[in-house]
């Protein structure tokens, strides 16, 4: 069962990144406008395949949680080999715990990976990683 997504940034305006989410149980990749967008597109991925499993419980406001979904691999093309126009991050989250995501980021144009231990911290790498590559600047600092 993989958990892998490929984020593909096919462009930044108004301050966000906008792209395709691709992962291999899906023959069509699924739009997002905004990192929010695609936090809550990962969330409802990970939730509907049950892994890696959410340490808190969701609350909502109607009572009902949703219930997973029996996922089938459906891509038989690498959903990993697409590329965004700007840039194209393989995101691994590899634990949800502390109602937060941690895992680890590849990106793909320069063959970097680091790791993330919040979804906040996922954010900050993968907007200013879209905004090096759209200006032509070089990886992540190193610190």
């Amino acid at each position: 069962m993989s958990n892998l997504v490929n984020i593909s940034v096919d462009g930044y305006e108004n301050w966000d990144i906008f792209g395709k989410l691709y992962t291999a149980y899906s023959a069509e990749p699924t739009s997002f406008t905004g990192i929010v967008s695609l936090l809550f597109e990962m969330e409802r991925f990970y939730d509907r395949l049950g892994f890696p499993m959410d340490a808190t419980e969701h609350r909502r406001f109607n009572g009902k949680n949703t219930e997973r979904e029996k996922m089938i691999v459906i891509e038989k093309n690498n959903p990993f080999k697409r590329n965004g126009e700007k840039a194209s991050f393989i995101i691994f989250v590899h634990y949800r715990q502390n109602s937060s995501w941690q895992g680890t980021m590849r990106w793909l144009e320069k063959d970097k990976e680091v790791p993330f231990r919040s979804a906040l911290e996922l954010i900050r790498l993968i907007d200013s990683s879209s905004l090096k590559a759209i200006h032509g600047e070089d990886g992540w600092d190193e610190e």
